[in-house]
């Protein structure tokens, strides 16, 4: 046993330099005991500016980036350097490390890994410590021990700027057990605890202090699957989360007092604990053509996790949705419609009403002609809570968005040709008493057509576009028309390639002219081999106006890459 926990020790020590994704023990064996490859970029930057106007940047710059990877019996240890304008710069990205060894239907988590139980208990977040997962056949284990290393408070002044903050030491442990594959269920028990000495504050701003968390939550998943055409799942959480774990733990109530002695060593029981609930439920009815599916969740105000990075809280929400395909797939329609409200336990000052309603239809023929529109409407509306809120202090906002899209591709002979439309419109506008002065009032267009065309024998292609832009609010009206065109040439067998291209378009601001942008792009890139190719870059910009800055600028670069 002793042994055992020496060669432990030793290859944590060893692996203290390296982050090591997932490894097959299997594949580790067979693979050859040393690599080596990698990638190396060199390049060098120019920059004129033919206006009166400040620099943007450096005349003359240049960088060597690298990117090695070392690979020792199938392990990678992968290294970053960059060379740039006189400053150097190197990373290795293991300055955490971690191993996740795999043989069948074993793994073993060491070092700084993540593992996910479900969303609502542990999910992704980065713990130092050791796991398991186990799955023989239908069965699933799960478990881990370790430290979070909570986010990093930050604090802002005026005077000194930003500066990092200490927090506590976190500890996580949990388990997870499951049983089966479309007809299945999973049982989650996480832990999350915050070490205090009872001593030591921990200050968070200039008046007050972090205060340690004690956090437990049981979790339960379950999908059934019932002829083949109905889906049933659940995916559920209750959470006691103490904020204070410093806090006074007498109650008045004796019955509270028994209780939290009694669980007193799965979690702190005290005046600052709360009780939540989360969960999300639905059902999904499918045939060959049509499916049907309704959806609930629900996140209780207090409910937290301390194994999650963020979630929403104080919420429900029920959506539907359908979706039906005719002609042999070929045309396809889906419609989703759903309400969302905050303030469940209704101690808010008011309620935020939130409706969704969206269809989605796409087409696609086999002569080569299809169609996509998408529309949405967004309505978002408060009501009152516990305390009546009066017409002129309401908030309602609409956001309404459609998209049509239809395009058409053919081919005659070795000539292909392709031609799209793209029609987008959105409103996002208020609609409350007009007594009160309007916040938002926002209507966007966006129109383009682009037409290409290539050659395959002379590896040649064209293409051509043109594009209006409108955008009208309460204070002011934008536009822009303009066009656009581009031409790629490849010779030496498709080792060389030439690409220019240029567009053009004119500012419009209240209906006033507001100046022009012209943009010209030239690029030249040879494929020395397969793993090495050299690019030469030009770009140009002209740009005048009233309301926006002016420009005239040639940017320019040569570059090298190399994969090993």
């Amino acid at each position: 046993m002793k042994r055992f926990y020496l060669q432990s020790i030793l290859i944590l020590i060893c692996l203290s330099l390296l982050k090591i994704q997932a490894q097959d023990l299997g594949d580790v064996i067979k693979s050859k005991p040393f690599k080596f490859a990698g990638n190396l970029y060199l390049s060098g930057n120019g920059y004129s500016n033919f206006s009166n106007t400040p620099l943007r940047s450096s005349p003359y710059s240049y960088s060597i980036i690298g990117s090695p990877v070392f690979t020792i019996y199938g392990i990678s240890i992968p290294f970053t350097f960059a060379f740039s304008d006189q400053q150097f710069s190197y990373s290795q990205p293991f300055n955490i490390y971690g191993v996740s060894p795999s043989y069948k239907w074993a793994k073993i988590h060491l070092g700084y890994r993540a593992m996910n139980f479900s969303s609502f208990t542990v999910s992704g977040k980065q713990f130092y410590g050791a796991g398991i997962e186990l799955t023989p056949g239908k069965f699933r284990f799960n478990a881990l021990y370790g430290s979070l290393k909570d986010l990093y408070a930050q604090q802002d002044t005026l005077t000194f700027g930003s500066h990092i903050l200490d927090t506590y030491e976190r500890k996580i442990n949990g388990i997870k057990i499951g049983y089966g594959e479309k007809n299945s269920i999973d049982f989650m028990y996480v832990k999350v605890s915050d070490i205090d000495n009872g001593e030591t504050q921990i200050q968070e701003a200039d008046n007050k202090y972090l205060l340690p968390e004690d956090n437990l939550v049981i979790g339960l998943n379950a999908n059934i699957s019932l002829f083949k055409r109905l889906r049933f799942f659940i995916e559920t959480a209750a959470s006691l989360h103490t904020s204070n774990i410093r806090a006074n733990i007498d109650f008045e109530d004796e019955t509270i007092n028994d209780l939290a002695n009694k669980i007193e060593k799965l979690i702190r029981i005290n005046a600052s604990t709360r009780w939540g609930f989360a969960g999300k439920t639905g059902f999904r009815l499918s045939f060959q053509n049509f499916n049907f599916g309704l959806n609930y969740q629900r996140v209780d105000p207090f409910f937290k996790s301390l194994g999650l990075y963020y979630m929403n809280t104080d919420f429900e929400n029920y959506t539907a949705n359908s979706g039906i395909n005719l002609f042999h797939n070929s045309l396809r329609i889906g419609i989703t419609a759903g309400i969302q409200q905050n303030n469940i336990s209704k101690l808010k000052q008011q309620t935020d009403l939130r409706k969704i309603g969206s269809v989605n239809i796409s087409y696609f023929s086999q002569k080569g002609f299809s169609f996509i529109a998408n529309y949405s409407n967004y309505k978002f509306d408060q009501t009152a809570g516990y305390i009546k809120i009066e017409d002129t202090l309401r908030l309602a906002l609409v956001n309404e968005m459609a998209i049509i899209s239809p395009s058409y591709n053919w081919e005659k002979g070795k000539y292909n040709h392709s031609i799209n439309i793209n029609f987008s419109y959105q409103k996002f506008n208020d609609v409350n008493n007009q007594r009160i002065i309007k916040l938002i009032d926002d209507i966007n267009y966006n129109t383009s057509i682009n037409y290409s065309f290539s050659y395959q024998p002379s590896n040649l292609s064209l293409n051509a576009g043109a594009n209006y832009f409108l955008l009208t609010s309460i204070e002011r009206e934008e536009s822009q028309f303009g066009f656009d065109l581009g031409i790629n040439k490849k010779f030496l067998k498709k080792k060389l390639n030439l690409r220019l291209s240029g567009s053009w378009n004119k500012n419009f601001y209240n209906n006033i002219s507001d100046g022009h942008t012209i943009n010209i792009r030239h690029n030249i890139s040879y494929l020395i081999t397969q793993k090495q190719n050299v690019a030469l870059n030009f770009y140009w910009m002209n740009r005048t106006g009233i309301h926006q800055r002016n420009f005239n600028e040639l940017r320019s670069s040569i570059s090298y890459g190399l994969s090993f």
